[in-house]
C-alpha cells in the first residue's frame, strides 16, 4: 500500500475483495478460481486473473497498470477491458480510457521511489506530501509553470525537497521539526 492508503478487505469462501478507499496498492495475485481477488473503487472493479499490478485512485478516476499475466477492469458489468504485462487504463464514471502502454516506472513508488519526467512541481509535491510527517504547505498558483524530471526518494521526502530546492527556483522553508512550506525564490 502507498502511503496514504485506505482499503477494506472482504474475504469469505466465495472471494477476496478489496475496497480502495483511498491512495494506490500493489497487488502479486495468485490465481484462485473459487475465490477470485477483486479491487473496488467507486469508478469500477479490477479482477486479477493472476498477475502483478496496481491501483490507484485519483479524484474522479482510478489508474489501474499491469506489469505480470492480466486484469479484467470493468466500469459497469457489462463495460470491460482486459489489460496484459505494460498495458494501463483510466476507469472513469462512464469510459474507460485505454489500454496505452503503461509508464515504464509506475510502480516504482512501491520501490520507494518517485520518478517523473516533465511534470508539475506541484503534482510532486502532491505526492511528496503523502509520505511526509507533518505537513508541507505550497501556493499552487505561485509554483505555476515549474516542472520537475528526475527520481526522487519516497522514503526520505526532505531529501527530496532538499533536491528540489536546490535544483528549481524554489525556497524550501521550515517552520519547527516538522512543518515546511515550499515557495518560488
Amino acid at each position: 500500500m502507498g502511503s496514504g492508503s485506505a482499503i477494506d478487505l472482504r474475504y469469505d469462501g466465495k472471494g477476496r475483495t478489496i475496497r480502495l478507499a483511498r491512495g494506490e496498492v500493489m497487488l502479486d495475485v495468485r490465481p484462485d478460481p473459487q475465490r477470485p481477488l477483486t479491487v473496488r473503487t467507486p469508478q469500477g472493479s479490477v479482477q486479477a486473473l493472476g498477475t502483478r499490478f496496481t491501483v490507484r485512485r485519483a479524484a474522479e478516476r482510478t489508474w489501474v497498470a499491469v506489469e505480470e499475466s492480466r486484469v479484467r477492469a470493468c466500469i459497469h458489468a457489462e463495460r470491460c477491458v482486459t489489460l496484459g504485462p505494460g498495458e494501463a487504463a483510466w476507469l472513469a464514471a462512464g469510459a474507460i480510457e485505454g489500454p496505452f502502454p503503461a509508464p515504464p516506472h509506475a510502480a516504482a513508488w512501491a520501490e520507494g521511489r518517485l520518478i517523473v519526467e516533465n511534470r508539475p512541481l506541484v503534482e510532486v509535491l502532491a505526492q511528496l506530501a503523502r509520505y511526509r510527517r507533518g505537513g508541507l504547505r505550497y501556493d499552487a498558483a505561485e509554483l505555476e509553470g515549474i516542472m520537475v524530471s528526475g527520481v526522487l526518494p519516497l522514503r526520505e521526502p526532505d531529501k527530496a525537497l532538499a533536491a528540489l530546492e536546490e535544483s528549481l527556483p524554489v525556497r524550501i522553508r521550515r517552520d519547527g521539526r516538522f512543518r515546511s512550506a515550499v515557495e518560488r525564490r
